[in-house]
């Protein structure tokens, strides 16, 4: 006998396990709107009733279930008696009398073939389908697989329910070039370790990789980390997927749980056991674990303390549950923070980037044009565009479609990808969408602003169906277009990729974060806004990135960024963290603001790092050592400025910081230290020439001296000015004295030094 009809067969316990099964395949009929079991006295011959609906005539009908786990022979007297209750008695759902006009009578065992003619023959002016165990074999073969799996009905029921929910979000929210396929990109996770500087000598060691799913093999806390658009929800949903499945949890034990961090605060108060109890309350089982995703972290408005504060409560819940896995998706954290909060020892992973090969091979796919490729490889070999810009799926995602658009020019930064992929898709340029006139474009684009605008002020991820709906009745209501303000909607929502409906809550939300910022930006460069210090805020410092670019010939506004006096610590580190990529957008402003903008901001660092050392200013980051945090702002600021289009200008601002006596000769050291380490890449073997000739060995802090020192062992530099460097160091390690400040500059935390 089949294996699958033999278990189905073997089903002798009516209530306890053949009702649930069948409850769970009820669930998942598509063409099942609801299911209602009926148990004791009101039950009246039925088990379940059904609700079906008919989508050609939008009408609801009521089929009646009679559950049994004997065969169904002829003289089966309960049946009839069942039959005939069902089909006499008053029905209700939900408080409402209904009529059932179609009953089934599901067995686990067999019909016969004389019971098939009785019941014919009996109620032929009713609709009756006898369903024996080889049906019922089908039904979970289309609608509950995992059942043959062996999994219990009740964590089947909840494995699909997280598998549904996730794929329809994943639905909702991911930009797939090719829906319900494999676009081909593919991503590893890698791990973030510390570039610290210590007293051993350091090989650069090659980075270890991983996936979400590799990563939940061992109980522990694990951060996934990537700007926007990097792919990392979606690797956590494809994970949790994964994890949801029949056979992974008859291998495994663990029990997903996915929420986004908004859900997380409103619905659940930041608690694991308020989400478990939900659909565990009794608790997990012997050899269950859960596995919680949290995706969505930097969607909610947060400053860096405070998230890393939220990641620290979360890692404690930890310990409530045996065997617990935590991963966390967000955009990149900032180191210092990370440092200063005790988060060093965290499992915390990047998401990497696309190798550009596989951009061009997805161009490939996509695009009918056999030449599209070589032609694109081409361009590409021309262009500064995968220099610029991240090389993410939403970045390749963004070009595809402007390449599949027939668009002849490849786009110079990020913000010009966005910009040209939102007029694409607002019509601006194709008006096959069903924008007919640039009048519709125009009053689309600023409507969908003024949405952008609602959103970011209010920390909002959706609105409903009718709010959404009431912003173009508002703009259009006050303009005499000609526009419909209801067939406008519709054409943006169904045909523009940018806002989409959620059917499941009535609710609309845009397609990505990112959108969101970009038009808000859009907003803000339509007219004169000056630079406000929370604009470098965790929340806000991506839509200043956009506003950024989008003004691209901008002088003023970059003078406005740099000078801008940040009160906030996290403000005055994100300040300096981003504002390489903010001239980066401005890459049409005069070259000579650029390069001042450079200086200044170089400046800035190197006094801002010096104030903390010597303890002129109060701040958490004190509580690192002097190396330690020498270390991070080095690399900060080398990987904001690293890029071909600053050379001239970080060979400028050496001149320049080199020649300014007014700046004190320490807070000097700092900032053409971190000079020379992001100009690294175009200098040669000594890169660190212009701070040794014009600081002088023997003026330099010893912390300078020590970074070099670990430049040139890391790097492999030679040159003339790191071997007097390394010569002096040798010199002065001969002294006891010495060697015991080098260890406290290494070990002591600054806030600890009584003398700094």
């Amino acid at each position: 006998m089949d294996r699958k009809l033999e278990k189905i067969r073997g089903i002798d316990d009516e209530v306890g396990v053949f009702q649930p099964l069948l409850q769970a395949i009820f669930t998942r009929m598509k063409a099942i709107s609801s299911v209602v079991c009926k148990q004791g006295s009101q039950e009246f011959g039925t088990d379940f009733i059904l609700s079906k609906n008919d989508e050609i005539l939008g009408t609801t009908s009521y089929i009646g279930v009679i559950v049994k786990t004997q065969k169904i022979k002829q003289d089966s007297h309960d049946v009839v008696r069942q039959i005939d209750e069902c089909i006499t008695m008053p029905k209700t759902m939900d408080g409402n009398k209904v009529h059932v006009k179609e009953i089934w009578v599901v067995t686990s065992k067999t019909v016969s073939a004389n019971a098939q003619e009785f019941f014919y023959e009996r109620y032929k002016s009713a609709k009756i389908e006898l369903v024996d165990a080889q049906k019922v074999v089908r039904w979970v073969d289309g609608c509950y697989e995992e059942y043959w799996s062996d999994v219990p009905v009740s964590i089947g029921n909840y494995l699909t329910l997280v598998r549904e929910d996730v794929s329809a979000l994943e639905s909702s929210k991911s930009l797939s070039l090719f829906p319900g396929e494999d676009s081909g990109i593919k991503q590893d996770l890698i791990k973030i370790e510390s570039d610290d500087y210590n007293q051993k000598r350091r090989i650069k060691k090659r980075r270890k990789t991983s996936s979400v799913r590799k990563l939940i093999d061992k109980a522990g806390v694990y951060l996934v980390e990537g700007e926007m658009g990097s792919g990392k929800s979606f690797l956590i949903r494809s994970a949790c997927r994964e994890v949801a499945s029949g056979d992974f949890y008859l291998e495994n034990g663990l029990v997903p749980f996915y929420v986004e961090m908004k859900d997380f605060q409103n619905i659940y108060s930041e608690s694991l056991e308020l989400m478990v109890e939900k659909y565990f309350p009794g608790g997990f089982d012997e050899g269950q674990s859960p596995v919680f995703f949290i995706d969505s972290f930097d969607e909610v408005k947060l400053s860096s303390e405070e998230r890393a504060e939220k990641i620290l409560e979360i890692m404690k819940q930890r310990d409530v549950f045996e065997g617990a896995r935590i991963v966390i998706a967000s955009r990149n954290l900032d180191e210092k923070v990370v440092a200063s909060r005790g988060l060093e020892n965290v499992s915390r992973f990047r998401v990497s980037p696309i190798p550009v090969k596989q951009i061009i091979d997805l161009v490939a796919k996509v695009c009918s044009d056999a030449n599209v490729k070589n032609r694109l490889a081409e361009d590409i070999g021309k262009s500064n565009l995968f220099k610029v810009i991240p090389r993410t799926p939403i970045s390749a995602f963004l070009l595809t479609r402007l390449i599949q658009e027939n668009r002849t020019e490849l786009p110079s930064n990020l913000t010009e990808l966005y910009s040209k992929y939102m007029e694409l898709s607002l019509g601006r340029w194709d008006w096959e969408k069903g924008l007919q006139s640039e009048k519709e474009y125009e009053a689309a684009r600023k409507i969908v602003i003024e949405v952008s605008v609602y959103f970011m002020n209010n920390n909002l991820p959706c609105i409903s169906y009718d709010e959404m709906l009431g912003f173009f009745k508002s703009y259009l209501g006050q303009r005499n277009l000609g526009i419909e303000p209801e067939d406008l909607f519709s054409k943006v929502l169904h045909r523009s990729d940018i806002i989409i409906k959620d059917d499941r809550y009535d609710t609309c939300r845009f397609k990505h974060r990112s959108f969101v910022e970009f038009f808000y930006a859009q907003g803000r460069s339509s007219s004169y806004q000056e630079v406000v210090q929370e604009d470098f805020e965790l929340y806000w410092v991506t839509a200043t990135y956009f506003w950024t670019g989008l003004l691209r010939d901008c002088p003023d506004h970059i003078r406005q960024l740099v000078s801008c006096n940040v009160d906030s610590e996290q403000g005055r580190l994100l300040k300096l963290i981003n504002m390489g990529d903010m001239l980066l957008s401005a890459h049409q402003t005069p070259y000579a603001s650029i390069s001042k903008a450079v200086k200044d901001i170089f400046l800035e660092a190197g006094i801002y790092f010096d104030d903390i050392r010597s303890g002129r200013v109060e701040t958490k980051l004190a509580g690192m050592s002097e190396m330690h945090l020498l270390c991070i702002f080095r690399h900060i600021m080398a990987q904001g400025f690293g890029y071909e289009f600053f050379e001239d200008a970080l060979g400028d601002a050496l001149l320049e910081i080199a020649a300014d006596d007014l700046v004190d000769v320490s807070s000097k050291s700092y900032s053409l230290f971190m000079l020379c380490a992001a100009a690294m890449p175009f200098k040669g073997t000594d890169p660190f020439s212009y701070l040794v000739e014009d600081v002088g060995i023997d003026n330099m802090p010893y912390s300078v001296k020590l970074g070099i020192q670990h430049e040139a062992q890391l790097y492999s530099l030679s040159g003339k000015s790191v071997k007097r460097v390394m010569k002096s160091i040798n010199k002065a390690v001969k002294s006891r004295e010495v060697r015991a400040e080098f260890g406290l500059l290494y070990d002591r935390p600054l806030n600890q030094l009584s003398v700094r």
